[in-house]
């Protein structure tokens, strides 16, 4: 417009005619320019996303479906995410894509990872389109590169999870929502509706998503009663399948929630790409010092800009709602029958809905319901920030103003990106399995501590060179160590001493627990009392991982079995105090080993120190979940402990009868205990409590009761522990009691046996 002005004022001869051409021109001019900035948007997002992408190791978020991508089939992929993780199985959307996509490109994590940064860089002119529509290009831009920069979009767009997946069909939905409100059309309301009922196979707490614009229906469409109904009742039937996903979904695995104090949930909200306040992302520095950055200057000023750009955020959306409230106003006093402003209020409307009402509604259900949220779970509500701030900032009065505006952005998020991308991000597993393969024979041993998860990030990044034993303690992890060197002969061929290389993650230990547990110091002080000399290097990253190198120092190796320092709890700064240190001789009477003798009780006590660490054990950590006490049971099975193992999974049971991985935990401590009919009951139970759990652990079943009984068992054991299934390899040590083929069948009940082998399948079906 300007142009036009222009020459309207030094060239009154132009006809109106004539400033029409130049008017078309200018138009042509400026969506030329608005074409190449926004290409350029695009790419900066997709370069963005690529950094580093090939430095970040896969860790436990990555693996909830990654560690199943070598099953059969997708059904039976499927499958196994329903029967582990079922609030994850029953939105399996993203999970069907990557599985699909690692068919062509095969268990390669940066391959993989391409998939979520398309999803991610998608959303970038998707959200453009959007802002465009509501506000004109320039706040469209502006929205798109507060997208493109988005440090923790930047975060979710590398990992293995359908977040980013999430974030184009939200921009999709409320678009088409928008235009079919305002224009009426079957065609935008036809998408909407689909893309909702897709964004909940994606993630079921997007269903928060569709009850804000059900809201936004009945604030401005309470006089179109039929047009509300309709786009309720075709929303309705496009969620059953979902619906009845979720109302056959097993009992979840009941996550603790953090007990955070009020302005986190703000920060949840408004304050997701500050770095310094996001939880969830980690560089380097977070869990070490500020020394580890590749900027430490910057790492303190991140801090206090962050607050700048959660003022930013904060003012923009106190003035979306400003400017409702004036047109509101303005409304009241209007006589005219045009409405001005009501396009407005309610494109900022939808906008401050779409930015809390899902945040805030995920909030309180997961403290209703005592289970953790995360910002992850609903950071789509950004792209209304986003949004909102493109509109604000471009609607200042001068363009000198709202170029300022532009650039003090920019130079908000330059600096929460200097700190965030030089550094590794994520638990540094690559680096750490490099320098074990740098400097261990192959005649050393690997050992990794997984206190919380049965974790497999150290195996992958070291297989199939390099096995590695996974340990539930420390005492096991300084005990096996002892073990292994007071075996081992002096040298191998070529004059190499034996050593043990123990990995561990302190993170979880020293930042979400907060207890008094130093991992390098403890380790290394029980490691000198047997007898070991450890040598430590720590490797920075989300989670921290510390690589310990034992070789004997100088003497004999002893003292195994003398206890570890426990990890002392305290009282956890987000609520709530932690289970005391762990008294096994009470442990041990409340599982019923009264009557045994003193030497028995000592043999016991010390298989327990060397699998259990906490008790209870469903209330080990905060942050943890119900799934973390399954491990340390097939730990138990796998150290040759099942009548033990089975004494703790019972004890849980009967705390949490529906909870079918503990049935399924019970099951496999029983067969490793020589107990095959109870282990049937244990595993039917499984079944019953987990449907899909069934449907895993059916070949295993059919196995067990063929001609070939335990030996076929552990066949199909072994094809589980190929498929990732992380309780296979206990599943496996379980059927390797006895090497007669007949041992199990005979010992069954004849009605397992039906009318043949068993189809669990079907049984499952009857059962339910």
């Amino acid at each position: 417009m300007d142009i036009i002005n222009n020459a309207k004022s030094q060239c009154p001869k132009y006809t109106t005619q004539s400033i029409e051409v130049v008017s078309e021109e200018a138009t042509g001019l400026l969506g030329r320019f608005h074409g190449v900035a926004l290409a350029a948007v695009v790419f900066l997002a997709f370069m963005l996303r690529l950094y580093r992408l090939n430095d970040q190791s896969l860790w436990w978020d990555d693996f909830v479906a990654f560690g199943y991508l070598n099953a059969p089939s997708l059904q039976s992929h499927l499958s196994f995410l329903r029967a582990v993780f079922p609030e994850h199985g029953a939105a399996p959307l993203y999970y069907a894509f990557q599985y699909c996509a690692a068919r062509v490109v095969g268990m390669n994590a940066e391959a993989l990872r391409l998939l979520p940064v398309a999803f991610a860089v998608s959303a970038v002119p998707l959200l453009y389109g959007f802002v465009r529509y509501l506000s004109g290009r320039k706040a469209a831009l502006l929205a798109a590169l507060c997208l493109a920069l988005s440090p923790q979009h930047i975060w979710y767009a590398q990992e293995l999870r359908p977040y980013e997946l999430i974030t184009p069909l939200v921009v999709i939905s409320i678009s088409t929502f928008l235009r079919g409100y305002r224009e009426g059309r079957v065609l935008w309301w036809a998408i909407n509706l689909v893309t909702n009922a897709l964004l909940v196979w994606t993630h079921l707490l997007t269903v928060f998503l569709i009850l804000t614009e059900g809201l936004f229906l009945l604030v401005f469409c309470l006089r179109r009663f039929r047009r509300v109904a309709a786009w309720t009742t075709v929303q309705l039937v496009l969620m059953v399948p979902s619906v009845v996903s979720v109302l056959r979904m097993a009992s979840g695995n009941n996550y603790i929630a953090f007990k955070l104090p009020p302005l986190q949930y703000f920060i949840f909200i408004l304050g997701g790409d500050i770095v310094p306040f996001h939880m969830e992302i980690h560089p380097a520095w977070k869990p070490h010092a500020p020394t580890a950055a590749m900027f430490p200057s910057l790492v303190p000023l991140s801090t206090v800009l962050g607050w700048v750009l959660l003022a930013v955020f904060t003012g923009a959306s106190a003035w979306a709602f400003a400017r409702i409230i004036r047109n509101c106003r303005q409304q009241l006093k209007a006589i005219v029958s045009a409405q001005p402003g009501q396009r407005d209020i309610e494109d900022m409307t939808l906008l401050l809905m779409v930015l809390f009402i899902p945040g805030l509604v995920t909030i309180l259900f997961g403290l209703s319901l005592n289970t953790v949220i995360f910002s992850s779970y609903f950071m789509y509500n950004q792209t209304a920030l986003y949004a909102i701030v493109g509109i604000a900032l471009m609607s200042f009065s001068g363009a000198f103003f709202r170029r300022i505006a532009v650039l003090g952005i920019i130079g908000l998020y330059a600096v929460q990106l200097l700190v965030f991308l030089p550094e590794v991000t994520r638990a540094n597993w690559k680096g750490a399995a490099s320098y074990i393969r740098e400097n261990a024979s192959r005649n050393d041993e690997i050992i990794d501590i997984e206190p919380l998860y049965p974790d497999r990030e150290l195996a992958f990044y070291l297989a199939p060179d390099w096995p590695v034993r996974l340990v539930e303690t420390f005492q096991a992890a300084c005990d096996d160590s002892a073990r292994i060197l007071q075996a081992a002969p002096g040298t191998d061929k070529e004059g190499v001493q034996k050593r043990v290389w123990i990995v561990v993650q302190p993170f979880y230990l020293k930042v979400i627990t907060e207890m008094r547990f130093d991992c390098a110091t403890q380790l290394s002080q029980a490691l000198l009392e047997r007898g070991c000399k450890p040598s430590l290097k720590v490797f920075p990253g989300q989670n921290g991982v510390i690589v310990c190198m034992v070789e004997k120092n100088g003497g004999d190796v002893h003292g195994i079995g003398l206890p570890v320092q426990q990890i002392e709890p305290r009282v956890h700064t987000f609520g709530g105090e932690l289970p005391p240190s762990i008294d096994y001789e009470s442990v041990l009477n409340e599982l019923g080993f009264r009557g045994c003798g003193k030497a028995e009780r000592q043999r016991l006590s010390q298989a327990l120190r060397e699998s259990v660490d906490h008790w209870p054990l469903d209330e080990r950590f905060p942050g943890s979940a119900r799934f973390c006490c399954i491990a340390p049971i097939l730990d138990l099975v796998c150290r040759g402990h099942g009548h033990l193992a089975a004494a703790v999974a019972q004890e849980l049971i009967d705390q949490h009868p529906n909870y079918g991985l503990l049935h399924m935990a019970l099951g496999i401590a029983l067969l490793k205990d020589g107990k095959p009919a109870a282990a049937q009951e244990a595993f039917l139970s499984a079944a019953n409590a987990n449907r899909n759990l069934g449907v895993v652990l059916a070949p295993f079943l059919d196995a067990l009761v063929s001609a070939n009984g335990l030996r076929a068992a552990g066949d199909e054991a072994k094809k589980l522990e190929q498929s990732g299934l992380w309780f296979a390899p206990a599943l496996r040590a379980a059927s390797q009691i006895d090497g007669s083929p007949t041992a199990v069948k005979s010992t069954f009940p004849s009605t397992f046996l039906l009318d043949g082998p068993v189809n669990m399948n079907r049984n499952m079906t009857l059962k339910r």
